[in-house]
């Protein structure tokens, strides 16, 4: 009886020990498998992994944001919320409301209790089962508790504008017309140059930006009027009247302009790149000469007391071949005009935080300084002088004096841009 009872004891251990080996054996399977399928997490410095919303403080012996800048004072010692954990263009980082700056994740002091003095945690290497050991209880370890520091406090700060200071170099062409009045207007084109600088805030680096643009532009523009001409009118003289008819199939004028232009404008980005700019340009032609040439110029004189007719003479009035073909003749300058400028267009963002910009942009004038008493003819003949022996003398104006009372200033085209933006 005693011998089939040890029996049935001696099978009972051997099954528990059975048991056993397998357990012990599928344990390490069950571990790398659970390790394999979740991601290696972010630690901090305390070894605990950081998450939205947690708390944290700046290490002091961290002298840097993760974009190169150096970390004010200020910014130690506070308690700070994480809002958001790594980025594409800032792995391994945090940003944090208050300061609103990418940190290392190695910078990060956790202040949530549970993660404070959380141990580094490692994988476990994979381990081949050994021989059935009986296991020996393992003492739980001591876990000291340090004393908590009461004396840093939540300072919550209020978050500061998102700033870049922008310097812009682009070229612009277009059409252009000095939109002279009541005359006809002039067709042409200008080409500037534009330096410029501007200033925006926003909330945050995600939302619109709102800014000043100013900057100088330097350019060159040029315009031409055509005009036919068919002119009659008397001069009077001692020996009786004279009636003179000036005709040209046509008097061309080009007028080149090269300009100064100071923007003074509101400018707008979003977040998804989209531009917009609108104000005042300053407008300031700093040298305008002109060409013109008179095709079929003619100039007939008529004695009224005789009806003797009398063409293209010297004594009575001719054009000379100076007068026909005019090159660089005289200065015309347009004094300071005013236009409001329109400007719409998409930024490409670089990887290096600038950007190039791709735009229309148009001007109208809506003010100028220019006044003149327009001449009313572009041809003037005074009569020849019996008592001075003078012959006739034959005067050529510029369409612009002749006919302009007011100028105006019109060019609509594309604009493209590089743009340097430094955070401040």
């Amino acid at each position: 009886m005693m011998k089939t009872r040890n029996m049935k004891m001696n099978s009972a251990n051997m099954i528990k020990a059975s048991l056993l080996v397998i357990f012990t054996s599928l344990l390490p399977l069950a571990n790398a498998s659970a390790q394999s399928s979740n991601p290696t997490p972010v630690y901090t410095v305390s070894g605990a992994p950081i998450e939205e919303g947690d708390s944290i403080m700046v290490n002091k012996d961290s002298t840097r944001y993760e974009t190169g800048e150096r970390i004010a004072k200020w910014v130690y010692n506070n308690v700070y919320i994480v809002r958001q954990v790594n980025s594409k263009y800032h792995p391994n980082s945090v940003l944090v409301r208050g300061i609103y700056s990418w940190i290392p994740v190695g910078a990060a002091v956790p202040m949530n209790e549970s993660k404070k003095y959380a141990p580094v945690v490692e994988p476990e290497p994979v381990v081949e089962p050994e021989p059935i050991v009986e296991p020996e209880p393992t003492p739980e370890p001591v876990v000291v508790e340090e004393p908590v520091d009461t004396t840093a406090k939540v300072v919550e700060h209020k978050p500061q504008p998102y700033q870049v200071n922008r310097f812009s170099v682009g070229v612009r062409g277009a059409f252009a017309s000095s939109m002279a009045k009541p005359a006809t207007t002039p067709l042409g084109f200008d080409v500037l140059l534009d330096l410029q600088y501007a200033h925006y805030w926003a909330a945050d680096q995600d939302k619109i930006r709102l800014g000043i643009m100013t900057g100088l532009s330097a350019g060159y523009m040029s315009t031409t009027r055509s005009q036919a001409w068919d002119e009659t009118y008397v001069a009077k003289t001692d020996d009786g009247d004279i009636e003179y008819h000036v005709t040209a199939d046509n008097i061309q004028e080009t007028n080149h302009q090269l300009q100064l232009e100071v923007p003074l404008m509101f400018s707008m980005i979003t977040a998804k790149g989209l531009f917009f700019n609108v104000g005042p340009r300053f407008l300031l032609p700093a040298y305008t000469p002109y060409k013109q040439v008179i095709t079929n110029g003619n100039v007939v004189a008529t004695d009224l007391q005789t009806g003797v007719v009398i063409p293209n003479n010297p004594v009575y009035g001719q054009l000379s071949e100076e007068q026909v073909n005019q090159k660089g003749k005289g200065e015309q300058q347009f004094d300071l005009t005013m236009t409001l400028g329109f400007e719409l267009g998409y930024e490409f963002k670089l990887k290096s935080g600038n950007s190039i910009g791709l735009g229309a942009f148009l001007n109208y004038g809506v003010y100028s300084m220019y006044s003149n008493k327009a001449l009313g003819s572009a041809i003037d003949v005074t009569a020849p002088s019996k008592q001075a022996d003078q012959n006739a003398v034959v005067n050529v104006e510029s369409l612009t004096n002749a006919y302009t009372e007011k100028m105006g200033h019109l060019d609509a085209g594309v604009k493209v841009s590089f743009n340097l933006d430094f955070v401040k």
